[in-house]
């Protein structure tokens, strides 16, 4: 399985917990978004457009932004992301693809220094050259759960 960390600044995405249970994306819609658009179906680029336009909006104005919104647009790119970008690489050599969305201030250290750890060398296929080993373990320096 490949996790993949999107790691956004936490003025721009809030908790879980926060999200207003009421929101509507009918009342809810950013301002540069279409009536029309469903953010479920909408490509790529277009939520990446609306999604910026809201961060801008936001960074500009951090009274009027509604954070549920940003909360439901960053969720809506990562689906997005996934669809478009990361579901097409499951194959034989990724047979999972998972986007974890994490605010600045809830990836810990530890992740970060685990994730900051990988190198090409830990993504490739090892299965040749552990050939003739005894164990096969982490690389030295390495840090695994």
């Amino acid at each position: 399985m490949l996790t993949l960390y999107i790691v956004v600044p936490s003025r721009l995405l809030i908790h879980r917990d926060d999200v207003d249970p009421d929101w509507k994306w009918a009342t809810g819609r950013p301002e540069k978004s279409k009536q029309t658009e469903d953010m479920n179906t909408v490509p790529l680029a277009r939520v990446s457009e609306i999604l910026a336009d809201a961060c801008d909006a936001y960074e500009a104005d951090p009274q009027t932004a509604n954070l549920t919104t940003l909360f439901r647009l960053w969720h809506a790119w990562s689906q997005r992301t996934r669809t478009e970008l990361l579901d097409p690489l499951i194959g034989e050599e990724i047979a999972e693809v998972r986007l974890n969305l994490e605010s600045d201030d809830q990836f810990s250290l530890r992740q970060m220094r685990r994730t900051a750890s990988l190198d090409l060398e830990d993504l490739s296929d090892s299965r040749g050259a552990m050939e003739g080993k005894q164990e096969a373990g982490p690389a030295p320096g390495r840090e695994i759960d």
